[in-house]
């Protein structure tokens, strides 16, 4: 039963010839090729790091039953927004200790169900059961069959564990050869070193395809079926490689991939703001704001952008609706008093009708605590939905900032900054978009007056698009970006970086992104549709040659 999980494995030596296939990119989009000629603009070659949800997906997949990674694997923190980055994820000094603790601590706790792990008897010859559990082990491990002497070198390490003047016995010998696994760069990292395919090219393998494919949509190693696919030579066309990405994407566990993906596009990722308010309340907006994607994404067939950005729909529990203030009885004759934690789907009154703009998840981590930010929901609009690099403030610009009375309004503070040309030159689109967000508090309630009793005034214009039209309100402002097509080539160009691992060059932008964004357009900007057209680019398998 154990050496059915790879069934891949004895095909995959058999097929070592296919890993030179040539990858038919498909046909050549005319309007494309002017930008991109017949040779794809390759990516820069990467060593992915697994993330912490991906390096416990890999360990779940590795072992069958439960293992307790502990905490001391490396986060990997944000960088370009996304935690997916190859610059979020180096090893420091200290961290080489933690891997090596955790790796330990993993080997150990897996030798106490060795009957479950191994696929075979030690009874019947130690040292050929150590070895059958390598040829076992570490290709699962490493996603792909052992190349050159790594085989050799597991051996000999288990070998000499056994060895020597104080040997240890067969259960810690398996135990050294499962830490030195998990702590191998070709377990903790993609490696994508691909295959010579033309100048200053290389095409990655079918095994580095398929680690690529199950990552991106499963956060987890690949499945025996894709892992077959690439022994057998059979990702090498776009044809194919999208095809996997489809059935990857239509599997349950494509859902909390996906939604790390928006949820780290949305400026919040795994944060919860229980110092704000009570922590089951802020647990709410975390699941509003992730039953409220993930239904527009996954459920609702074809649904565009638009769902997502200006939807008077969403997901409430008594707790959450009451915050709101919803009426008693929601949509589906859902209670809203008391704490009950009955899910319902509601119909939000104008003024919350924002979609992602109005959920309290996202007003919080755009938003210092207790109040409202013009400056910070601003950016939040123009960075993450219009994809416009503002920079970095000029040194003391703080100090530069006019001084008011501290009981001034939000928009008397935007016409203090908009007086003065040092300050204007930056603030004008951040704070004009920004103030138009002043009719939902700092966590997502409606409101039209600020706690001093003055009247809120949301009048915003954003500058960023042309004409620099104008709105009142969030609901507004969310229908003005869902009719906008800079948000749609925005949010590809997100989803290009997040699967990238890195932001993209021009030349990764005239072809892989619009090649994207013309797939995203064509399909009504089904968001479906945007997240397989990624598996489509060049960009998806081909890398640049090192220099």
């Amino acid at each position: 039963m154990k050496r059915s999980l790879l069934p891949w494995l004895a095909v995959a030596v058999a097929a070592t010839g296919c890993r030179g296939t040539i990858y038919d990119p498909g046909t050549i989009d005319p309007e494309l090729e002017a930008a991109c000629g017949r040779a794809p603009a390759p990516a820069p070659s990467a060593m992915m790091r697994l993330t912490v949800q991906q390096f416990r997906n890999t360990l779940a997949a590795l072992f069958p039953f439960p293992i307790d990674p502990g905490s001391s694997y490396p986060s990997a923190p944000y960088h370009q927004e996304y935690t997916t980055a190859v610059a979020a994820g180096p090893i420091a000094y200290g961290d080489v200790e933690d891997l090596a603790d955790t790796a330990e601590s993993i080997a150990l706790q897996a030798v106490g169900h060795l009957d479950q792990l191994l696929p075979c008897t030690p009874a019947g010859g130690e040292a050929a059961c150590a070895r059958a559990f390598i040829d076992d082990f570490a290709p699962r491990a490493f996603r792909r069959p052992l190349e050159g002497d790594e085989r050799q070198e597991l051996v000999a390490l288990y070998d000499g564990a056994r060895g020597g003047a104080q040997p240890l016995d067969f259960d810690l010998g398996i135990a050294a050869v499962i830490a030195a696994v998990l702590q191998s760069p070709a377990f903790l990292y993609r490696l994508e070193e691909g295959a010579p395919a033309g100048a200053g090219l290389r095409r990655l393998t079918g095994y580095e395809i398929a680690s690529r494919l199950s990552y991106l949509y499963w956060d987890a190693p690949p499945d025996a079926p894709l892992l077959a696919r690439a022994a057998a030579g059979k990702l090498a066309t776009r044809a194919a490689v999208e095809s996997e990405a489809a059935r990857l994407l239509d599997d349950p566990q494509a859902r909390a991939s996906a939604w790390r993906f928006f949820s780290e596009w949305l400026g919040f990722g795994d944060q919860i703001f229980e110092t704000r308010v009570p922590s089951p309340l802020a647990i709410d907006f975390s699941q509003e704001a992730q039953r409220f994607v993930l239904d527009v994404v996954f459920d609702t067939p074809g649904a565009p952008l638009g769902a997502l950005l200006a939807s008077d729909r969403t997901f409430v529990d008594g707790r959450l609706s009451r915050h709101y203030g919803l009426d008693a009885a929601g949509a589906n004759g859902g209670n809203a008093a008391g704490d009950s934690d009955d899910w319902h789907a509601v119909t939000l009154p104008p003024a919350l009708a924002a979609g992602l703009l109005g959920k309290a998840q996202l007003t919080a981590a755009h938003s210092p605590a207790g109040a409202t930010s013009v400056v910070q929901r601003g950016k939040f609009v123009l960075e993450r939905l219009l994809c416009h690099d503002l920079g970095t403030p000029p040194p003391g610009a703080q100090a530069l900032s006019p001084t008011l009375p501290d009981d001034a309004s939000p928009r008397q503070r935007v016409a203090a900054r908009g007086a003065m040309a040092v300050c204007s030159t930056c603030h004008r689109d951040r704070d004009d978009a920004g103030i138009g967000m002043e009719d939902l508090d700092d966590l997502g309630r409606a409101r039209t007056r600020y706690a001093s009793g003055a009247p809120v005034d949301a009048a915003g214009v954003l500058h960023a698009l042309p004409d620099s039209p104008s709105f009142v309100g969030t609901a507004a402002l969310a229908q003005l970006l869902a009719a906008e097509p800079a948000v749609a080539d925005c949010l590809a160009r997100q989803w290009y970086r997040y699967a990238a691992a890195h932001q993209e060059s021009d030349g990764e932008a005239a072809c892989h992104v619009a090649r994207m964004r013309k797939r995203f357009a064509a399909s009504g900007f089904s968001l479906r549709e945007l997240l397989l057209s990624v598996a489509g680019t060049d960009a998806f398998v081909y890398r640049a040659a090192a220099p």
